[in-house]
């Protein structure tokens, strides 16, 4: 199609994931360490506006299936005291999804990313206050049908929470996405290598509960929307987990 070309992308996406994890006996030494397998099951639905001189053209599709799989071979967690705890591991995303290049709408990524991470909490029983980060570099592999390659991904999340009592706690979210280099393939050079950034900040709510003396429940509720943002989607993140 010649002249000018322009895309309006809007997507929706529900995830809904379960975790299989095994702690390894470690006794009470400071390391723990543990292996985990995730499966996401997605829905998401992608509309799109192509617009040109002497067309404009509207399209809409949805897709709902088993996600990429996610697992992680081992994360090693270190207790420095009773009040701080770090972890390192290494998640690796599977491109089991389904994915067709002529769909907007896709069950999968088709490609493989690589994903270390670490983490820190540090607690203040004293006065109630929980600080957490989690900082990861994602690494991913080029997807052979569409012969592009996303940069890695400099992530760091940071959550600020303060005990409310009965089992409640309040607080903020900041999520920091900033791409570390120019995206590669035919199109990314068209595009100047697409490098982008995006920042969000919102509430959270836990919830936490004594199921007997060796069980417990935490539910937590997170609202995460943009608040700056270039080369990335934007929009509202709620999460819930348990």
């Amino acid at each position: 199609m010649s002249g000018e070309i322009s895309l309006d992308l809007g997507v929706k996406v529900s995830v809904t994931s379960a975790t299989a994890m095994k702690v390894w006996e470690t006794g009470p030494a400071p390391w723990n360490f543990a292996s985990s397998f995730t499966l996401p099951y997605l829905w998401n639905q992608a509309t799109a506006d192509f617009e040109a001189p002497s067309a404009k053209l509207y399209r809409q599709q949805s897709d709902t299936g088993i996600f990429d799989l996610l697992v992680t071979p081992l994360t090693a967690g270190y207790h420095f005291s009773e009040t701080e705890h770090g972890s390192i591991g290494l998640g690796i995303w599977v491109p089991t999804g389904s994915y067709d290049r002529s769909r907007l709408a896709n069950s999968g990524l088709n490609y493989w990313s690589f994903v270390p991470t670490e983490a820190y909490t540090g607690l203040w029983p004293k006065h109630g206050v929980e600080f957490s980060t989690l900082g990861s570099v994602q690494f991913n592999t080029r997807n052979k049908d569409t012969n592009y390659q996303s940069a890695p991904l400099l992530t760091l999340d940071a959550l600020v929470a303060k005990d409310l009592g009965s089992g409640w706690r309040a607080g903020l979210v900041a999520a920091w996405v900033q791409q570390l280099a120019d995206d590669k393939g035919p199109l990314a050079d068209k595009l100047n290598g697409f490098r982008g950034y995006s920042v969000a900040l919102g509430p959270m709510v836990t919830y936490s509960m004594k199921l007997g003396e060796a069980r417990q429940l935490d539910a937590t509720l997170r609202w995460t929307p943009s608040i700056a943002s270039r080369n990335r989607m934007e929009g509202n993140a709620f999460t819930l987990t348990a």
